[in-house]
């Protein structure tokens, strides 16, 4: 967060194209108090951000279950969603941001 701290202290323009809920790897636990913490920030500053990730792999940042096909992903069932999905879209759903799944 440093750095990210000190390029908008300098005005430059930030944009987080992988913002996940896991290690850097993208498997093993959600890290849910560091998630937050991201998320924290980025709100405070306003900074725009993409989640990392929307797959169907079995593994921790995956957000969607093993399986789901794409027509399914769209309907944003919370049984196709993993941990990782749930958090993502409950915290996207706190924002008046347009998402409505």
């Amino acid at each position: 967060m440093d750095k990210a701290q000190t390029a908008i202290n300098n005005k430059l323009p930030l944009i987080f194209t992988e913002l996940g809920t896991t290690a850097a790897d993208g498997d093993g636990p959600i890290c849910k108090d560091w998630t937050q913490k991201w998320w924290d920030f980025v709100n405070k500053n306003k900074i725009s951000y993409l989640n990392w990730s929307l797959v169907n792999k079995a593994e921790g940042s995956a957000a969607l279950k093993p399986g789901t096909q794409p027509t399914e992903a769209e309907e944003c069932k919370e049984s196709n969603l993993t941990p990782s999905g749930l958090l993502v879209r409950n915290e996207l759903k706190t924002h008046d941001n347009g998402v409505t799944c």
